[in-house]
Protein backbone atom coordinates (compact mmCIF):
# COMPACT_ATOMS: atom_id res chain seq x y z
CA UNK A 1 0.00 0.00 0.00
CA UNK A 2 1.27 3.44 -0.88
CA UNK A 3 1.99 5.70 2.06
CA UNK A 4 1.21 9.40 1.84
CA UNK A 5 3.51 12.11 3.06
CA UNK A 6 2.17 14.25 5.90
CA UNK A 7 3.62 17.41 7.35
CA UNK A 8 2.63 19.84 10.05
CA UNK A 9 1.41 22.84 8.11
CA UNK A 10 1.85 25.93 10.23
CA UNK A 11 2.54 29.58 9.80
CA UNK A 12 1.12 29.38 6.31
CA UNK A 13 0.62 32.73 4.74
CA UNK A 14 -0.43 32.70 1.11
CA UNK A 15 -1.10 35.75 -0.97
CA UNK A 16 -3.54 34.05 -3.28
CA UNK A 17 -4.59 35.14 -6.71
CA UNK A 18 -6.59 32.81 -8.95
CA UNK A 19 -6.18 33.12 -12.70
CA UNK A 20 -6.58 31.52 -16.05
CA UNK A 21 -3.20 32.04 -17.60
CA UNK A 22 -1.00 33.20 -20.50
CA UNK A 23 2.48 32.78 -21.90
CA UNK A 24 5.86 34.33 -21.46
CA UNK A 25 9.54 33.75 -22.00
CA UNK A 26 11.81 31.14 -20.50
CA UNK A 27 12.82 27.62 -21.35
CA UNK A 28 10.71 24.47 -21.23
CA UNK A 29 11.88 20.96 -20.35
CA UNK A 30 10.11 17.62 -19.99
CA UNK A 31 10.70 15.36 -16.98
CA UNK A 32 10.91 11.75 -18.14
CA UNK A 33 9.99 10.22 -14.78
CA UNK A 34 9.54 11.09 -11.14
CA UNK A 35 9.57 8.47 -8.43
CA UNK A 36 6.88 8.68 -5.79
CA UNK A 37 8.31 10.15 -2.60
CA UNK A 38 7.12 8.03 0.33
CA UNK A 39 8.75 9.78 3.27
CA UNK A 40 9.92 13.24 4.23
CA UNK A 41 13.54 12.13 4.01
CA UNK A 42 13.01 11.41 0.33
CA UNK A 43 12.88 15.14 -0.36
CA UNK A 44 16.52 14.60 -1.28
CA UNK A 45 15.37 12.63 -4.33
CA UNK A 46 13.34 15.55 -5.67
CA UNK A 47 14.13 16.63 -9.23
CA UNK A 48 16.09 19.87 -9.39
CA UNK A 49 14.64 22.68 -11.48
CA UNK A 50 15.59 26.27 -12.28
CA UNK A 51 13.70 29.49 -11.82
CA UNK A 52 11.86 30.80 -14.92
CA UNK A 53 11.93 27.34 -16.54
CA UNK A 54 8.67 25.61 -17.46
CA UNK A 55 8.56 22.07 -16.06
CA UNK A 56 6.39 19.34 -17.59
CA UNK A 57 5.18 16.30 -15.68
CA UNK A 58 2.31 13.94 -14.94
CA UNK A 59 0.79 12.06 -12.03
CA UNK A 60 -1.15 8.83 -12.52
CA UNK A 61 -2.17 5.91 -10.31
CA UNK A 62 -1.63 3.43 -13.15
CA UNK A 63 2.06 4.29 -13.30
CA UNK A 64 2.42 4.23 -9.50
CA UNK A 65 3.09 7.95 -9.54
CA UNK A 66 0.71 9.86 -7.29
CA UNK A 67 3.10 12.63 -6.28
CA UNK A 68 5.92 14.52 -7.99
CA UNK A 69 8.55 16.42 -6.01
CA UNK A 70 10.88 19.11 -7.27
CA UNK A 71 13.44 21.33 -5.61
CA UNK A 72 14.67 24.78 -6.47
CA UNK A 73 17.42 26.96 -5.03
CA UNK A 74 16.34 30.55 -4.46
CA UNK A 75 19.18 33.03 -4.10
CA UNK A 76 17.10 35.89 -2.71
CA UNK A 77 14.36 36.33 -0.15
CA UNK A 78 11.08 37.93 -1.14
CA UNK A 79 7.95 37.17 -3.12
CA UNK A 80 7.77 34.57 -5.90
CA UNK A 81 4.92 33.43 -8.14
CA UNK A 82 4.03 29.79 -8.77
CA UNK A 83 2.24 29.15 -12.06
CA UNK A 84 0.41 25.82 -12.47
CA UNK A 85 -1.53 24.47 -15.45
CA UNK A 86 -3.20 21.18 -16.28
CA UNK A 87 -2.78 19.97 -19.84
CA UNK A 88 -5.46 18.56 -22.11
CA UNK A 89 -3.42 15.57 -23.20
CA UNK A 90 -3.20 13.04 -20.38
CA UNK A 91 -5.64 14.74 -18.01
CA UNK A 92 -8.82 12.97 -16.97
CA UNK A 93 -11.46 15.63 -16.54
CA UNK A 94 -13.14 15.60 -13.14
CA UNK A 95 -15.16 18.21 -11.33
CA UNK A 96 -14.15 16.81 -7.94
CA UNK A 97 -10.40 16.22 -7.97
CA UNK A 98 -8.08 19.23 -7.85
CA UNK A 99 -4.58 19.66 -9.23
CA UNK A 100 -2.38 20.95 -6.39
CA UNK A 101 1.10 22.40 -6.11
CA UNK A 102 2.62 23.23 -2.73
CA UNK A 103 5.88 24.94 -1.85
CA UNK A 104 7.77 23.82 1.29
CA UNK A 105 10.89 25.00 3.03
CA UNK A 106 13.52 22.51 4.20
CA UNK A 107 11.63 22.02 7.48
CA UNK A 108 8.57 20.80 5.59
CA UNK A 109 6.54 23.92 6.38
CA UNK A 110 4.20 25.09 3.64
CA UNK A 111 5.23 28.44 2.14
CA UNK A 112 2.44 28.62 -0.40
CA UNK A 113 -0.16 26.55 -2.19
CA UNK A 114 -2.03 26.81 -5.45
CA UNK A 115 -4.91 24.69 -6.73
CA UNK A 116 -6.58 24.28 -10.08
CA UNK A 117 -10.09 24.19 -8.61
CA UNK A 118 -12.48 21.54 -9.84
CA UNK A 119 -15.03 24.07 -11.05
CA UNK A 120 -12.45 25.47 -13.47
CA UNK A 121 -11.72 22.21 -15.29
CA UNK A 122 -13.27 22.35 -18.74
CA UNK A 123 -13.87 19.65 -21.33
CA UNK A 124 -10.25 19.65 -22.47
CA UNK A 125 -8.76 19.56 -19.00
CA UNK A 126 -6.66 22.66 -19.68
CA UNK A 127 -6.82 25.18 -16.84
CA UNK A 128 -4.38 27.45 -15.04
CA UNK A 129 -3.80 29.24 -11.75
CA UNK A 130 -1.10 31.33 -10.10
CA UNK A 131 -0.31 32.26 -6.51
CA UNK A 132 2.39 34.21 -4.74
CA UNK A 133 4.52 32.78 -1.93
CA UNK A 134 7.19 34.31 0.27
CA UNK A 135 10.74 32.99 0.65
CA UNK A 136 11.93 34.20 4.05
CA UNK A 137 15.38 32.66 3.72
CA UNK A 138 17.83 32.02 0.90
CA UNK A 139 18.25 28.36 -0.01
CA UNK A 140 16.39 25.25 -1.14
CA UNK A 141 12.62 24.98 -1.46
CA UNK A 142 10.53 21.98 -2.50
CA UNK A 143 7.48 21.76 -4.74
CA UNK A 144 4.93 18.95 -4.39
CA UNK A 145 2.52 18.34 -7.29
CA UNK A 146 -0.45 15.98 -7.01
CA UNK A 147 -4.13 15.49 -7.88
CA UNK A 148 -6.52 15.01 -5.00
CA UNK A 149 -10.01 15.47 -3.69
CA UNK A 150 -9.20 16.22 -0.05
CA UNK A 151 -5.51 17.19 -0.21
CA UNK A 152 -4.26 13.60 -0.33
CA UNK A 153 -2.88 12.08 -3.57
CA UNK A 154 -5.51 10.19 -5.51
CA UNK A 155 -6.12 8.25 -8.70
CA UNK A 156 -7.02 10.83 -11.32
CA UNK A 157 -4.47 11.02 -14.14
CA UNK A 158 -3.15 14.52 -14.82
CA UNK A 159 -0.57 16.05 -17.11
CA UNK A 160 0.67 19.42 -15.95
CA UNK A 161 3.23 22.14 -16.29
CA UNK A 162 4.43 24.73 -13.82
CA UNK A 163 7.09 27.35 -13.34
CA UNK A 164 8.32 29.71 -10.66
CA UNK A 165 9.01 33.35 -11.42
CA UNK A 166 10.57 36.00 -9.15
CA UNK A 167 9.10 39.39 -8.37
CA UNK A 168 10.19 42.58 -10.09
CA UNK A 169 12.12 43.40 -6.91
CA UNK A 170 14.01 40.10 -7.26
CA UNK A 171 15.05 40.65 -10.87
CA UNK A 172 12.09 39.38 -12.91
CA UNK A 173 12.88 39.60 -16.62
CA UNK A 174 9.75 40.54 -18.54
CA UNK A 175 9.48 40.13 -22.30
CA UNK A 176 8.33 42.67 -24.87
CA UNK A 177 4.71 42.02 -23.87
CA UNK A 178 5.63 42.73 -20.21
CA UNK A 179 4.98 39.11 -19.22
CA UNK A 180 5.16 37.78 -16.60
CA UNK A 181 2.94 40.32 -14.82
CA UNK A 182 0.05 38.27 -13.46
CA UNK A 183 0.58 39.04 -9.77
CA UNK A 184 1.00 42.16 -7.68
CA UNK A 185 4.72 41.57 -7.12
CA UNK A 186 5.23 41.26 -10.90
CA UNK A 187 3.50 44.53 -11.81
CA UNK A 188 5.27 46.00 -14.83
CA UNK A 189 6.79 49.35 -13.78
CA UNK A 190 5.61 52.32 -15.82
CA UNK A 191 6.84 55.87 -15.40
CA UNK A 192 4.83 58.90 -16.42
CA UNK A 193 6.78 59.26 -19.66
CA UNK A 194 5.83 55.70 -20.60
CA UNK A 195 2.17 55.53 -19.69
CA UNK A 196 1.43 58.92 -21.22
CA UNK A 197 1.84 56.97 -24.49
CA UNK A 198 -0.11 53.86 -25.43
CA UNK A 199 0.76 50.69 -23.52
CA UNK A 200 -0.30 47.55 -25.40
CA UNK A 201 -1.13 44.20 -23.84
CA UNK A 202 -3.07 40.96 -24.15
CA UNK A 203 -5.18 38.69 -21.97
CA UNK A 204 -5.31 35.02 -22.92
CA UNK A 205 -6.41 32.16 -20.70
CA UNK A 206 -4.94 29.45 -22.92
CA UNK A 207 -1.38 30.37 -21.93
CA UNK A 208 0.45 29.77 -18.68
CA UNK A 209 0.62 33.48 -17.88
CA UNK A 210 -1.88 36.01 -19.10
CA UNK A 211 -5.17 36.02 -17.23
CA UNK A 212 -4.25 39.17 -15.30
CA UNK A 213 -2.00 42.07 -16.24
CA UNK A 214 -0.59 44.22 -13.44
CA UNK A 215 1.06 47.61 -13.97
CA UNK A 216 2.90 49.76 -11.43
CA UNK A 217 2.08 53.42 -12.09
CA UNK A 218 5.05 54.92 -10.35
CA UNK A 219 5.46 58.21 -8.50
CA UNK A 220 1.99 59.66 -8.98
CA UNK A 221 1.35 63.09 -7.52
CA UNK A 222 -1.76 64.16 -5.65
CA UNK A 223 -4.51 64.92 -8.16
CA UNK A 224 -6.74 63.36 -10.79
CA UNK A 225 -5.63 60.99 -13.54
CA UNK A 226 -7.52 59.74 -16.58
CA UNK A 227 -7.19 56.27 -18.09
CA UNK A 228 -8.03 56.01 -21.79
CA UNK A 229 -8.68 52.36 -22.60
CA UNK A 230 -9.35 50.57 -25.90
CA UNK A 231 -9.94 46.96 -26.96
CA UNK A 232 -7.96 46.14 -30.09
CA UNK A 233 -7.95 43.58 -32.90
CA UNK A 234 -7.57 40.13 -31.36
CA UNK A 235 -10.30 40.66 -28.78
CA UNK A 236 -12.81 37.84 -29.18
CA UNK A 237 -16.33 39.22 -29.20
CA UNK A 238 -18.34 37.78 -26.32
CA UNK A 239 -21.26 39.86 -25.00
CA UNK A 240 -21.03 40.29 -21.27
CA UNK A 241 -17.44 39.00 -21.04
CA UNK A 242 -15.97 42.42 -20.46
CA UNK A 243 -12.49 43.77 -19.84
CA UNK A 244 -12.25 45.24 -16.35
CA UNK A 245 -9.67 47.44 -14.64
CA UNK A 246 -9.04 47.97 -10.92
CA UNK A 247 -6.79 50.44 -9.12
CA UNK A 248 -4.83 49.32 -6.04
CA UNK A 249 -2.64 51.22 -3.62
CA UNK A 250 0.94 50.19 -2.86
CA UNK A 251 -0.21 47.77 -0.16
CA UNK A 252 -2.14 45.73 -2.74
CA UNK A 253 -5.41 46.95 -1.25
CA UNK A 254 -8.16 47.85 -3.71
CA UNK A 255 -8.51 51.60 -3.94
CA UNK A 256 -12.24 51.16 -3.56
CA UNK A 257 -13.27 54.80 -3.74
CA UNK A 258 -11.93 54.93 -7.27
CA UNK A 259 -12.40 51.36 -8.46
CA UNK A 260 -12.89 51.42 -12.20
CA UNK A 261 -15.18 49.06 -14.05
CA UNK A 262 -14.52 49.43 -17.75
CA UNK A 263 -17.04 46.74 -18.55
CA UNK A 264 -19.55 48.83 -20.45
CA UNK A 265 -19.32 47.72 -24.06
CA UNK A 266 -15.73 46.43 -23.81
CA UNK A 267 -16.62 42.92 -24.91
CA UNK A 268 -15.33 43.07 -28.49
CA UNK A 269 -12.60 44.74 -30.52
CA UNK A 270 -12.48 48.41 -31.43
CA UNK A 271 -14.38 49.65 -28.36
CA UNK A 272 -13.14 52.12 -25.79
CA UNK A 273 -13.86 53.89 -22.55
CA UNK A 274 -12.13 56.19 -20.10
CA UNK A 275 -12.22 56.53 -16.32
CA UNK A 276 -10.91 59.04 -13.80
CA UNK A 277 -9.26 58.17 -10.51
CA UNK A 278 -7.91 60.50 -7.85
CA UNK A 279 -4.65 60.20 -5.96
CA UNK A 280 -4.88 61.59 -2.43
CA UNK A 281 -1.48 60.34 -1.23
CA UNK A 282 1.54 60.53 -3.56
CA UNK A 283 3.34 57.33 -4.55
CA UNK A 284 2.87 54.21 -6.66
CA UNK A 285 -0.57 52.96 -7.63
CA UNK A 286 -1.31 49.69 -9.37
CA UNK A 287 -3.55 48.93 -12.32
CA UNK A 288 -4.90 45.38 -12.70
CA UNK A 289 -6.55 44.39 -15.97
CA UNK A 290 -8.51 41.21 -16.57
CA UNK A 291 -11.41 39.88 -18.57
CA UNK A 292 -14.57 38.49 -17.08
CA UNK A 293 -14.67 34.77 -17.92
CA UNK A 294 -12.31 33.30 -20.46
CA UNK A 295 -12.08 34.95 -23.87
CA UNK A 296 -8.83 36.33 -25.29
CA UNK A 297 -8.46 40.10 -25.45
CA UNK A 298 -6.02 42.63 -26.81
CA UNK A 299 -5.96 46.18 -25.49
CA UNK A 300 -4.14 49.48 -25.28
CA UNK A 301 -4.29 52.12 -22.59
CA UNK A 302 -2.67 55.34 -21.50
CA UNK A 303 -2.80 57.25 -18.23
CA UNK A 304 -2.57 61.02 -18.32
CA UNK A 305 -2.25 63.48 -15.43
CA UNK A 306 -4.28 66.64 -14.97
CA UNK A 307 -3.21 69.98 -16.39
CA UNK A 308 -2.24 70.98 -12.85
CA UNK A 309 0.13 67.98 -12.70
CA UNK A 310 1.94 68.83 -15.90
CA UNK A 311 -0.17 67.46 -18.77
CA UNK A 312 1.29 68.43 -22.14
CA UNK A 313 -1.41 68.72 -24.80
CA UNK A 314 -0.81 68.43 -28.53
CA UNK A 315 -1.42 71.02 -31.24
CA UNK A 316 -5.10 70.01 -31.36
CA UNK A 317 -5.49 70.70 -27.63
CA UNK A 318 -5.72 66.96 -26.91
CA UNK A 319 -6.31 65.27 -24.61
CA UNK A 320 -8.95 67.54 -23.07
CA UNK A 321 -11.82 65.13 -22.46
CA UNK A 322 -12.31 65.77 -18.73
CA UNK A 323 -12.67 68.96 -16.71
CA UNK A 324 -9.23 68.51 -15.12
CA UNK A 325 -7.79 68.19 -18.67
CA UNK A 326 -9.39 71.45 -19.84
CA UNK A 327 -7.24 73.47 -22.23
CA UNK A 328 -6.71 76.98 -20.84
CA UNK A 329 -7.58 79.89 -23.12
CA UNK A 330 -7.77 83.68 -22.71
CA UNK A 331 -10.57 86.03 -23.71
CA UNK A 332 -9.08 88.50 -26.16
CA UNK A 333 -10.00 92.15 -26.43
CA UNK A 334 -12.28 91.41 -29.38
CA UNK A 335 -13.11 87.91 -30.62
CA UNK A 336 -11.96 84.65 -29.04
CA UNK A 337 -12.35 81.75 -31.46
CA UNK A 338 -12.14 78.00 -30.82
CA UNK A 339 -12.11 75.67 -33.82
CA UNK A 340 -11.87 71.92 -33.27
CA UNK A 341 -13.69 68.61 -33.67
CA UNK A 342 -15.04 65.70 -31.63
CA UNK A 343 -15.78 62.11 -32.61
CA UNK A 344 -16.60 58.77 -31.01
CA UNK A 345 -14.05 57.12 -33.28
CA UNK A 346 -11.19 58.91 -31.49
CA UNK A 347 -10.40 57.59 -28.03
CA UNK A 348 -8.86 60.95 -27.05
CA UNK A 349 -11.53 63.19 -28.55
CA UNK A 350 -15.10 62.29 -27.66
CA UNK A 351 -15.64 65.77 -26.18
CA UNK A 352 -13.66 68.94 -25.52
CA UNK A 353 -13.11 71.05 -22.41
CA UNK A 354 -11.73 74.61 -22.26
CA UNK A 355 -11.02 76.83 -19.26
CA UNK A 356 -10.84 80.61 -19.01
CA UNK A 357 -10.93 83.42 -16.45
CA UNK A 358 -13.37 86.25 -17.13
CA UNK A 359 -12.04 89.81 -17.13
CA UNK A 360 -15.45 91.44 -17.52
CA UNK A 361 -18.74 91.56 -15.67
CA UNK A 362 -21.63 91.24 -18.08
CA UNK A 363 -22.60 89.50 -21.30
CA UNK A 364 -20.49 88.15 -24.14
CA UNK A 365 -21.92 87.17 -27.50
CA UNK A 366 -21.56 83.52 -28.45
CA UNK A 367 -21.77 82.01 -31.93
CA UNK A 368 -21.70 78.21 -32.23
CA UNK A 369 -21.25 76.73 -35.73
CA UNK A 370 -21.07 73.23 -37.18
CA UNK A 371 -18.55 73.04 -40.03
CA UNK A 372 -18.66 71.10 -43.29
CA UNK A 373 -16.93 67.99 -41.88
CA UNK A 374 -19.82 67.43 -39.46
CA UNK A 375 -21.79 64.21 -39.99
CA UNK A 376 -25.56 64.26 -39.63
CA UNK A 377 -27.24 62.56 -36.71
CA UNK A 378 -30.30 62.67 -34.52
CA UNK A 379 -28.63 64.69 -31.80
CA UNK A 380 -26.77 67.95 -32.21
CA UNK A 381 -23.79 69.82 -30.83
CA UNK A 382 -24.08 71.34 -27.34
CA UNK A 383 -21.90 73.83 -25.44
CA UNK A 384 -22.14 74.10 -21.65
CA UNK A 385 -20.87 77.08 -19.67
CA UNK A 386 -19.85 75.70 -16.25
CA UNK A 387 -18.67 77.66 -13.22
CA UNK A 388 -15.74 76.71 -10.99
CA UNK A 389 -18.12 74.83 -8.67
CA UNK A 390 -19.08 72.49 -11.50
CA UNK A 391 -22.56 73.98 -11.94
CA UNK A 392 -23.90 74.34 -15.49
CA UNK A 393 -24.72 78.05 -15.92
CA UNK A 394 -26.14 77.78 -19.43
CA UNK A 395 -26.30 75.41 -22.42
CA UNK A 396 -26.24 76.59 -26.04
CA UNK A 397 -28.39 75.74 -27.91
CA UNK A 398 -31.26 74.98 -25.55
CA UNK A 399 -32.37 72.04 -27.72
CA UNK A 400 -30.05 69.08 -28.40
CA UNK A 401 -31.60 68.66 -31.86
CA UNK A 402 -30.72 72.10 -33.26
CA UNK A 403 -27.11 71.66 -34.50
CA UNK A 404 -27.45 68.10 -35.80
CA UNK A 405 -25.80 68.44 -39.23
CA UNK A 406 -23.16 70.49 -41.08
CA UNK A 407 -23.15 74.23 -41.76
CA UNK A 408 -25.60 75.28 -39.07
CA UNK A 409 -25.14 77.98 -36.46
CA UNK A 410 -26.83 79.70 -33.55
CA UNK A 411 -26.24 83.05 -31.83
CA UNK A 412 -26.68 83.50 -28.08
CA UNK A 413 -25.03 85.07 -25.02
CA UNK A 414 -23.23 84.06 -21.82
CA UNK A 415 -23.37 86.24 -18.70
CA UNK A 416 -20.03 86.31 -16.86
CA UNK A 417 -18.76 87.60 -13.52
CA UNK A 418 -15.47 89.46 -13.37
CA UNK A 419 -12.41 87.45 -12.26
CA UNK A 420 -14.42 84.21 -12.17
CA UNK A 421 -13.22 80.88 -13.62
CA UNK A 422 -15.41 79.16 -16.21
CA UNK A 423 -15.28 76.02 -18.32
CA UNK A 424 -16.68 75.32 -21.78
CA UNK A 425 -17.78 71.73 -22.33
CA UNK A 426 -18.37 70.84 -26.00
CA UNK A 427 -20.10 67.51 -26.69
CA UNK A 428 -22.69 65.67 -28.74
CA UNK A 429 -24.94 62.86 -27.54
CA UNK A 430 -24.08 59.63 -29.39
CA UNK A 431 -21.79 61.94 -31.30
CA UNK A 432 -20.70 61.14 -34.81
CA UNK A 433 -17.85 63.25 -36.14
CA UNK A 434 -18.52 66.93 -35.47
CA UNK A 435 -16.36 69.85 -36.60
CA UNK A 436 -17.21 73.11 -34.89
CA UNK A 437 -16.26 76.74 -34.35
CA UNK A 438 -17.15 78.79 -31.29
CA UNK A 439 -16.69 82.56 -31.24
CA UNK A 440 -16.88 84.61 -28.03
CA UNK A 441 -17.21 88.38 -28.53
CA UNK A 442 -17.03 90.93 -25.72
Amino acid sequence: MKKSVRFVYRNCLVIFTLLIVGCGGGSESAQSSNEVIKAASDFDAAVEINISSTQLGDVNLETDNLVDYYKIDLNATGTYSLYLASLAGGTNVSYVYLLNAEVFNTQGITQGKVKVQYEYFNSTGTENVVAEFTANTIGTYYIKVYRARFDEPDAIATSYKFRIEPSVANGLEQNADLEYNDTFSQAAPLTLEKFSDDVNGTLNTTQISDHFDWYDLKDLKVGKYTIFFKSRAGTISAPGENIVADIYNNNAIAYTNYRMDLSYGLDGEGKWDRRVFEVTTPGSYFLRLYRVKSKAASYSFRVVPSVDNGLTQDSNDEPNDEIHLAKEISLSSSDTMISNSISTTDILDSNDWYKFTSDISGSVSVKVETLSATESGTYGLLVDLINENGVVVKTIPSSQYTLSSANLYINDTFTLENNATYYLHIYRTYNVKTAYKITLTK
